[in-house]
Parts: structure tokens; C-alpha cells; sequence
């Protein structure tokens, strides 16, 4: 399951930051993360949801729709064909010509890590 591989990078780039680590280090936690997930990626938006569960942490995952630039002049949203585990194919859906250039929407972005104190 390569979702899970993706959600524990996406922790472990939050434990690595300088001030996520130093809250950490008095005792705070991390409660909840903020992911913006491109239409295009790999991962579908409710796997994500459901690995960071199970690693014990609330998300929110914001869904970004994905952008071509295609040889035929066209500029948007890609037209998706298929989608798999771990795969996605598109097309424009001007000209049908597949994988036109993606100019944005095809990853996975860790936005924040959301830190609390603890309760006393």
C-alpha cells in the first residue's frame, strides 16, 4: 500500500520541522494535519483520510483539480479516463491526446501540521 508509505512521509516531514519538533519536545501534539491533494496524484483523497486515521491523526484534505497545457492549445482541467491503484490516466479533453503537460494538481502537499498543548 503505497498511500501508506506517502501519509508516513508526510508525518515524518512534519516531525523534521524545526518547530513542530521543538512543541513536541515541551509536550505538545500534533492532532491534526492539512493536505492538499491534486486530482492527478496517485492517491485518491478518501485513502488518505483513512491512513492518516489509522496512524491516529485527524486530516483535512483539500482537493485541488489538476491543470493541462495540451499541444492543441487547450488549458484546464484534464478529462480522466481511468483511475487506479496507483495510477491515473488523462487525456484533453479537447483533442483526446494523452497525457497532455501537467501544469499543476499531481501531488501531494503536506499544507500544516496543527499542534496542541495538553490539557491540564
Amino acid at each position: 500500500m503505497h498511500e501508506r508509505n506517502i501519509v508516513r512521509g508526510l508525518i515524518e516531514s512534519a516531525l523534521s520541522d524545526e518547530k513542530v519538533s521543538s512543541l513536541l519536545d515541551e509536550g505538545w501534539k500534533i492532532v491534526r494535519f492539512v493536505v492538499i491533494n491534486g486530482s492527478l496524484s496517485p492517491v485518491s483523497s478518501s485513502d488518505l483520510e483513512r491512513v492518516f486515521r489509522e496512524e491516529g491523526y485527524d486530516v483535512d484534505v483539500i482537493e485541488e483539480e489538476a491543470v493541462v497545457n495540451c499541444e492543441c492549445g487547450y488549458n484546464g482541467p484534464p478529462k480522466i479516463v481511468e483511475r487506479g491503484h496507483d495510477f491515473v490516466v488523462w487525456t484533453c479533453p479537447s483533442c483526446d491526446r494523452l497525457y497532455p503537460k501537467v501544469i499543476s494538481g499531481d501531488r501531494i502537499v503536506l499544507v500544516k501540521a496543527v499542534v496542541e498543548r495538553p490539557k491540564v
